[in-house]
This record gives C-alpha cells, structure tokens and sequence, in this order.
C-alpha cells in the first residue's frame, strides 16, 4: 500500500509529539497521576491507526446512522436529565449525570455540524438538523451551541441565496420570540430553564462558576508556564504544581495544558498537528473541501475551552478524517 508523502509527514510529527509526551515524565512534577495520563494517552494514539482507512463513505454512513441513534436515546437522556435538575425522582442522585450534558451537547453540536455540511438537504435530513439543534438548545451546553449557531450564522450570511437569507433572518426572528415567550410564562421546561440561565450568566457580571473556575484554571496556568517555557513541568503535571494535588487537574484549553506540560516544544509539535488539515486546505487549494473541515473547525474550537488532551478522542478522529479527505477527494463519492 502507498503512503502518501503528505501523509507520512503528518505521521512523523504526530510520533515526535507522543516521544516527546514520554520523554517528559522523565522530568514531570507528577509522581502518581502521571501513569493514569500516560494510560490514557492511548485514546489520542489509537487514532493515528485511521490515516490508513480510507473508505469516506463508511464515515459518512456512521454519521447519518448516529444521527438517527442519538435522536432515539435523546428522548430518554432528557427524562431522565430533567428529572435530575429538578431535584425530584429516582435520578436526582446519580454523580453522572452532573457532567453528561457537556458531551452531550459536543457529540449533537458534532452531528448536526456533519449532517448540515457534509450531506445533501432533502426533507428527512431537514427535519433531522431541526430536531439535532432543538436537543442541543435543551442540553444546556453553552459552548457547542454558541458555536454551531455562529457557524450556521456565518454560512448561510456568506451564501448568495437571498431564501436562504430570508430563511435564516425568519429562523433567528422565531427563536428569539420562542425564547423570550419561553422565559416570561408558566411553561416548566426545565432542560430550557437551565439553559436560558446559563446562556444569561455570559452577559451578566457574575459570569457563573464555571467560567470563574476556567478564568483561573487559564490565570494559574500563566503564571507557572512562566516557571518553566522551554520545557514545561512534565505530563500530568497541572494539579501538582497548579494546585499542590496530584489528581486529574486541567487548565480547560489544550494550547496551554501543553505548554504547561510539554514546553514550547511540545506547543511547537501540536500546533503542527493540529494545523496540518489547513495547511493541506491551502496547498491543494480545494476551496469547496472546506465544508469537510468545519466538524474539525469546531471541535478545534471545543478543545480551547474544554477538557484534557487524552480527552479529545473525538478531535484526533476527524483531524485525520479531515486529512484523509483533502488527500483522497478525488476518491470520495461525496
């Protein structure tokens, strides 16, 4: 089987990255968690295995598959959510479910992105998108559906189409009233509650506990990547010198959690990683190819406000997906 040059290249720097991520406990502040993060960092390896898959159509197919999958357990997810942040029933106990609707709400942002950019529009697939943005509205997930709208926002903005146009002034219109009628009657919806409420902290003094929490995640990070530039304090590092704890710590922002860890080195490889999709964009000059990379784009965005590095499974999937595409096109059958 032939390889690619463009490929081979990706392949190599994503390797330096990983030896650079091993060679760094041999100088990490961490003396437990470590381990834990080195285990987990099989998530983001494993993904290199897709470099050599390339069957778009499949990818495709299991997009629109999941689609339909997530609909059908959404229905469940938010009986049971509701009942969670209500405080009343059988869930109101389950530590699991505190944390579910962020994936939630990423995974639904990720499909509806895919399904919107990635598929012919007919009606099912119109009803589906409608019914993908109703969830995520429901989630309570304020960074993926701030994303996903301004997305959408600035794509149908950039089409000629003047229906489409109309469609989208006529769409924001609707919301906007629904939300308002919404939050001003007797309606109890709590899912919708509680994401009006945290979409209204982003415009209030009080930006709430998370964002409070992330602005000092990114504060401490600063002041000690100041420590250390060159090489960083080691992997799984950040809850140690951050916060004299050695446990799962993460600054929320995948740029910085890096540099932290791994230095200016370790920044240097990963911005070459994650860039790499735009730079192929730019080298084939395949313009129209840039609605394969919008679900990429977007996760992209996700990982500068969300999670740890062994986390983002779903980042390295489609940052090879978006690889493959710009190589292969000529292959597809999109």
């Amino acid at each position: 089987m032939d390889i690619n040059k463009d490929v081979f290249m990706f392949f190599i720097f994503f390797i330096f990255f990983i030896c650079w991520v091993f060679s760094s406990v041999f100088y990490t502040e961490s003396n437990e968690y470590f381990y834990e993060k080195v285990i987990y960092t099989i998530n983001v390896v494993f993904c290199l295995f897709f470099l050599f898959y390339e069957d778009f159509v499949s990818i495709k197919r299991s997009v629109y598959h999941s689609c339909l999958a997530i609909i059908l357990l959404g229905g469940f997810y938010f009986y049971i959510y509701a009942s969670y942040i209500s405080g009343g029933g059988v869930y109101n106990n389950l530590e699991i479910l505190k944390g579910l609707y962020l994936n939630f709400g990423l995974i639904t942002g990720l499909l509806f992105l895919c399904l919107y950019f990635w598929f012919e529009k007919n009606a099912f697939i119109l009803l589906i998108l409608v019914i993908l943005y109703v969830y995520l509205l429901f989630s309570g997930a304020r960074g993926p559906l701030v994303i996903v709208s301004l997305m959408i926002f600035f794509d149908l903005l950039s089409k000629g189409n003047i229906k489409e146009k109309v469609y989208l002034l006529f769409s924001m219109v609707f919301i906007g009233f629904f939300l308002i009628y919404i939050a001003n009657s007797n309606i109890d919806i709590p899912v919708l509650d509680r994401t009006l409420e945290r979409l209204s902290l982003l415009v209030s003094d009080d930006k709430g506990g998370s964002i409070n929490t992330r602005l000092d995640y990114i504060d401490k990070s600063i002041h000690h990547i100041n420590e250390s530039v060159l090489l960083g304090h080691g992997y799984g590092s950040y809850g140690i010198v951050a916060y004299n704890s050695d446990t799962r710590l993460y600054p929320h922002n995948i740029i910085l959690e890096v540099w932290f860890e791994l230095g200016l080195l370790g920044v240097f490889l990963l911005l070459i990683i994650l860039l790499y999709p735009f730079y192929l964009f730019f080298l084939y000059r395949r313009q129209k190819s840039f609605r394969f990379l919008v679900p990429y784009l977007y996760l992209l965005f996700n990982s500068l406000k969300s999670n740890t590095l062994t986390d983002h499974k779903l980042l390295f999937f489609f940052l090879v997906v978006s690889i493959l595409y710009l190589i292969n096109r000529e292959k597809n059958n999109d």
